[in-house]
């Protein structure tokens, strides 16, 4: 996935301004495919020249113009493009796990701190989403739009889950092994 692609994805549910798509991202998206607010803005500028956004100006009382976004024809005949192309086997990279590998040559503490430090954040992020999915409520009764959040806020949860008993299961047998 690129991040062209996600930001015309969100746009094509809500217009939005560049504050907006950050928030969006930090609280959803990212999860799945993080940006910082500096690629955001850049993604926008270039999406923007490529004809596929457009964006109105905003005035605000004591504060500067903002411009929000919306995506164009162009941007949804590119959207829909990528949507049909075949998916590439997700790849994971994941630093973590190469630290696990070459566990034995060093003491299992600061690892296991590591584990401990990301499983605040793998809770976090499963509480959040958890919420997110309630608030969604009953999922025989959402719009298209609300499905496709659902699904993806879903397969975010079972993510979480299921590294935070990866997480236990190691922690606990590397507490055996000290």
């Amino acid at each position: 996935m690129s991040l062209p692609h996600a930001i015309l994805t969100i746009l094509e549910r809500e217009k939005s301004s560049g504050y907006d798509l950050a928030r969006h991202f930090a609280l959803t998206t990212g999860q799945v495919w993080p940006a910082t607010h500096q690629q955001i803005y850049l993604e926008l500028s270039k999406l923007h020249q490529a004809g596929m956004v457009n964006f109105e100006q905003v005035s605000q009382n004591g504060k500067p113009d903002k411009k929000i976004y919306s995506v164009t024809e162009a941007g949804l005949s590119e959207l829909a493009r990528w949507l049909m192309k075949p998916t590439a086997h997700k790849r994971v990279r994941e630093a973590l796990l190469i630290k696990v590998l070459g566990s034995h040559l060093v003491s299992p503490d600061s690892l296991v701190d590591d584990i401990r430090d990301q499983r605040e954040q793998q809770q976090t992020l499963l509480d959040e989403h958890r919420a997110a999915l309630q608030e969604l409520g009953r999922k025989d009764a959402l719009s298209a739009q609300q499905r496709a959040l659902w699904l993806t806020l879903r397969r975010s949860i079972l993510e979480r889950e299921a590294w935070l008993e990866w997480a236990n299961e190691a922690e606990a047998l590397f507490d055996t092994n000290a």
